[in-house]
């Protein structure tokens, strides 16, 4: 077997592992902000699009962090413990959304704080990501629902937490570096039961399940109810932030665009999507199918545009077109 065809081989074998049994993958960076103070959780409900009322110490929730025009700055998971509330967020966007959010503290009783450099960060992901934390960390995450959390008992301890994911379940392992190292250590030394994703490999996957990115699809250029965050939005817990802009969007059908899945032969990020000679939608993600030489894309369309299984014109930046094919997401490759 060619050296091409072997690697081939292996990445087909760890793409199939990470969708129906487990794999993991090494995050860039951990975003991580500390909250105290008693009014940190009635200030977070005010400032982002969820309803967090009823977050416990012990339980956590998603959120979106929007700016005054409701475009988003980052999803967020919030994790409340007994003195503080921990949230979770992309590497790139930890002090932004510090700056955003002190920006309205005024009488309230909070206090922010970027520890991202306390912490490190590895995803387990797939099918049956419980059971390889289960037998990693001899703890039951089963009954974890997106943005629950607990602290294993190791010597030095670790914070698992239920995110979204591909392979329709992923948590994050959370603790210092030097711990998160150590599980590091762990997993490579089982690369043919559990193995590592590539960043291509997780960007493939990421992309089949329509999962939006930091940069990519989740920027200020979007709303929440165009990124496929309605689940994260609450339309009865009042006023907050952007709370007006994303209330007219839905009540008067006004969301312009939604993400969706393309299919093609050659697409860059930025690309344009034609129809009738009418520019319809960008390209925001793209990476390779698995058979080398077909692109699968993300790109927002116009809602009157988004429909599943049609043709489109992709345009590039030279003018160049050529025909693909526009899908609801979840997306399959069907070069696999």
């Amino acid at each position: 077997m060619s050296t091409s065809n072997a690697s081939q081989v292996l990445r087909q074998s760890v793409l199939d592992s990470a969708q129906q049994a487990a794999a993991w993958y090494t995050t860039i960076g951990c975003g991580m902000i500390a909250m105290r103070g008693a009014d940190r959780m009635d200030f977070l409900h005010r400032m982002t699009t969820n309803d967090l009322t009823h977050v416990k110490p012990g339980g956590g929730k998603q959120t979106v962090v929007v700016t005054e025009k409701a475009r988003i700055i980052d999803v967020v998971t919030v994790m409340q413990r007994e003195d503080e509330a921990l949230l979770l967020t992309d590497s790139s966007t930890s002090d932004r959304i510090v700056r955003w959010l002190r920006k309205y503290v005024i009488m309230d009783d909070v206090k922010l704080t970027d520890v991202s450099t306390d912490w490190s960060r590895l995803d387990v992901v797939g099918e049956h990501a419980s059971n390889a934390i289960t037998e990693l960390f001899d703890v039951d995450v089963h009954h974890l629902g997106i943005g629950d959390w607990l602290t294993t008992t190791a010597e030095q301890p670790l914070t698992i937490v239920r995110i979204p994911s591909i392979g329709n379940c992923g948590y994050a392992v959370l603790g210092s570096p030097q711990s998160v190292d150590a599980v590091r250590d762990v997993c490579m030394a089982n690369p043919l039961s559990f193995p590592h994703l590539t960043d291509d490999e997780y960007e493939y996957l990421r992309i089949l399940d329509g999962l939006g990115k930091i940069g990519n699809e989740l920027t200020e250029a979007y709303n929440p109810l165009e990124a496929g965050l309605l689940h994260l939005t609450s339309f009865t817990k009042g006023c907050y932030i952007g709370q007006e802009v994303i209330a007219r969007l839905d009540s008067y059908n006004k969301v312009k665009q939604r993400l969706m899945g393309v299919r093609g032969l050659s697409m860059e990020v930025g690309d344009e999507l034609v129809e009738d000679n009418n520019l319809v939608g960008h390209i925001t993600s793209v990476t390779t199918a698995r058979d080398g030489n077909h692109m699968l894309a993300l790109a927002y369309v116009r809602q009157s545009s988004a429909n599943n299984n049609i043709p489109i014109t992709i345009r590039n930046a030279h003018g160049i077109e050529h025909q693909g094919t526009l899908h609801l997401l979840p997306m399959v490759d069907p070069w696999q």
